[in-house]
């Protein structure tokens, strides 16, 4: 089997990004996340890392474990402005290209070898002209398929680059603990670690009837993983299935008035994001995670799709009203997301029996521009509470 398949993962992305633009935080561990002991680590420096610190850890454990650490807040507008850098540079070499998140992506290049030279020479150009022109580092896997691509990106990080071919998969893969294989979780791992399973070596080995016991129908297809297998083709991205803010609060709010107020600014971001990337939505939710961590979801689906903030928020608030005890049991997380989303055209949503104004589109008009030059944070709704603004801390 040839080697056609890139997997290219930045490394520590967040925090690369905040050392570049910030030289006093190089060489130093940096932790990005937040925004408050309640929040989770999004992003550790490699310096952060030696003392324990990872992704979704919670922040308040991280400063347990590195409290000399630099914490700040993430810049989500920074942070997709260099993944489409990244992209582009990406697409220079195939067009092939689908992107896992912000910070990888799987490559197919199988058609590109002609005009730039094999798989693992196109490997190095990208990371090289990611290096030379973003001044981040990345680490590259080339394979045969992306399983097998995904595994080698992870064996020499940071700024690693490893060719795992078809003949040598079963000697890199076997010592791999089965947390490696996609799909296996840790609760499936404690299911299957009982049955003495614990490397992929174990997993490829036992008998189907045995891991049937504990895996079901997807016994053959965490086999064939075990066993370097993995027929998934790099495949263009979809439109995104929706659009959706949440905030978590630094203490439980027990005040309707000022989840209302909250509301209004998820609801003024996500109409924001919808217009960006020229999506209207039918489908409204909003979620309400209480004190005790109970959550629940209300939703409403509407004829005329929309991408208007204060639509938005109108029937975000509509939704809100149905969630009750919210005085008695405290919020401790409020979100909004915008569903079953389609191609705007007018944005338009006939809720009553006027239509929307157009003093409504023009006001979003203005307010997206202000923020496309100045920057996502510069502008808000009259009304939004901006007790836990972000701001750096360290």
């Amino acid at each position: 089997m040839k080697n056609t398949i890139l997997h290219i993962d930045m490394d520590a992305f967040y925090a690369s990004v905040e050392q570049r633009n910030h030289p006093e935080y190089r060489n130093k561990p940096l932790v990005v996340g937040g925004p408050s002991s309640r929040g989770v680590v999004c992003s550790a420096s490699y310096d952060a890392r030696a003392f324990g610190v990872k992704s979704a850890m919670p922040i308040i454990t991280a400063k347990r474990l590195c409290p000399q650490a630099i914490f700040v807040l993430p810049n989500m507008k920074i942070y997709q402005e260099e993944s489409n850098k990244i992209m582009s540079i990406m697409n220079r070499f195939t067009p092939l290209v689908e992107p896992i998140s912000l910070d990888e992506a799987y490559l197919e290049v199988g058609g590109s070898q002609k005009l730039f030279g094999s798989a693992e020479v196109i490997g190095k150009k990208i990371q090289t002209a990611i290096q030379e022109e973003l001044q981040l580092s990345s680490s590259v896997g080339v394979a045969p398929n992306k399983f097998l691509a995904k595994i080698a990106s992870d064996m020499k990080k940071p700024k690693g680059f490893f060719i795992l071919n078809w003949q040598e998969r079963h000697q890199i893969l076997d010592a791999l603990p089965i947390t490696a294989v996609a799909g296996i979780g840790k609760k499936t791992a404690e299911v299957v670690s009982a049955l003495g399973i614990k490397t992929i070596k174990d997993l490829r080995l036992t008998p189907k009837e045995v891991l049937r016991t504990c895996l079901g129908n997807q016994t053959e297809h965490f086999l064939r993983m075990a066993n370097g297998e993995d027929d998934r083709p790099v495949t263009l991205p979809d439109a995104p299935l929706s659009v959706g803010r949440e905030h978590t609060f630094g203490e439980d709010i027990y005040k309707e008035e000022h989840l209302r107020s909250y509301l209004q600014g998820l609801a003024d971001d996500v109409g924001s994001r919808l217009r960006k990337q020229n999506f209207s939505t039918h489908t409204i939710t909003v979620k309400v995670k209480y004190a005790d961590f109970t959550l629940i979801t209300r939703s409403i689906t509407i004829e005329q799709a929309t991408n208007q903030t204060k639509t938005l928020y109108q029937i975000g608030l509509q939704l809100l009203e149905k969630v009750k005890d919210i005085n008695k049991k405290g919020v401790r997380l409020l979100g909004l997301s915008a569903g079953q989303l389609v191609t705007s055209t007018t944005g338009q949503l006939y809720l009553f029996e006027d239509p929307v104004d157009q003093k409504q589109q023009t006001l979003d008009k203005v307010m997206d521009n202000i923020r496309n030059r100045y920057g996502q944070d510069c502008i808000f709704p009259g009304g939004v509470l901006h007790t836990e603004k972000p701001k750096k801390k360290n």
